[in-house]
């Protein structure tokens, strides 16, 4: 065994001298790395940035390839493009929507259909997507699994009223009349509260020419959604038919005339709201809708007075120029 005579702190000094060396250039490679490795990710995330600029242009390039070949009827050239579009974007819905209408366009029925299982792969369960597939089946006769399709949104538990309303009225355009009013009076047993199912029974009475029981159920329906038009003229157009009296007539039309009366002063009460509060192009919007409303001449000029001066107060101070 060596041992070391003299003094220790010699010793020290000198294993310091032999191994300092390569200590500095460990110490020097890691800071080199380090600053590598911080560049590449820098240049990785900037080549990335340009890759997505890149791509974004190109798509950008593609729909406009795409909506100037629908355009121009040239239907070939846009399936192919819109195609390639919804291959780059698989996930992207809007690609599926526009290859729907050209294929539609071009009569290709049986593309029609794949669309639609396309979209469901990327939106699984989407009912107006279902209920599309369930009518592009029964548009190529395929009426038993179109049906299929169609009943099987309404086997699960808690079917929304919107489901119910959909799937009946897919029967309805088929004009499957008495399958829609059947799902419609289903669902009106979920829920008892929703105007659309009561409106869709009535629709389904009415084409079958079963007056009195499309009256009850436009009935039902105005009850649950006063403000809407539509179901006082179809009812005002039922009564007729079934021969009611002139004054139940007219007093339909004028219940119908008093709430878009309301409507209107709803809308000018807004407009005026809006105006103390110098909220003057919301003001605009609101006056608009109330003329839009209004039959009666009164209310008409009122309305268009209250508007004109709210959009003047659009206007710049006369004299003023654009940089002031």
């Amino acid at each position: 065994m060596i041992r070391f005579r003299g003094n220790r702190s010699y010793l020290y000094l000198l294993m310091a001298a032999t191994l300092l060396p390569g200590v500095l250039v460990y110490g020097a490679d890691a800071k080199s790395a380090a600053a590598k490795k911080k560049e590449l990710a820098k240049a990785t995330k900037a080549a990335q940035a340009a890759a997505k600029k890149a791509e974004a242009a190109a798509l950008k390039e593609l729909k406009h390839i795409c909506t100037v070949a629908e355009s121009a009827g040239e239907l070939t050239k846009a399936i192919e493009f819109s195609t390639k579009l919804r291959d780059l974007q698989p996930k992207a819905v809007e690609h599926y929507s526009r290859l729907l209408r050209l294929y539609r366009r071009a009569g290709m029925a049986e593309d029609v259909v794949a669309t639609y299982r396309g979209m469901l792969t990327v939106k699984p369960g989407n009912v107006a997507h279902t209920v599309g597939l369930g009518k592009a089946l029964y548009h190529l006769d395929r009426k038993k699994e179109a049906r299929a399709i169609w009943d099987g949104l309404l086997a699960g538990e808690k079917v929304p009223a919107a489901t119910y309303r959909t799937v009946g009225n897919a029967y309805r355009d088929e004009k499957l009349l008495e399958q829609a009013l059947v799902i419609y009076r289903e669902g009106e047993k979920h829920h008892p509260k929703d105007a659309y199912l009561a409106s869709g029974q009535g629709d389904a009475l009415d084409r079958l020419g079963r007056t009195a029981e499309a009256i009850e159920a436009y009935e039902k329906a105005r009850g649950a959604m006063p403000n809407t038009r539509s179901v006082d003229r179809k009812l005002a157009r039922l009564y007729a038919v079934a021969g009611v009296q002139e004054d139940v007539l007219v007093r339909r039309w004028e219940l119908a005339d008093k709430r878009i009366e309301e409507l209107v002063a709803l809308h000018e009460q807004l407009g005026q709201k809006l105006t103390e509060s110098k909220r003057h192009k919301e003001a605009v919007l609101a006056y608009e809708k109330a003329l839009g409303y209004t039959r009666s001449e009164d209310s008409k000029a009122r309305i268009e007075k209250s508007l004109a001066a709210s959009r003047a107060a659009l206007l710049p101070p006369k004299g003023a120029t654009k940089n002031e």
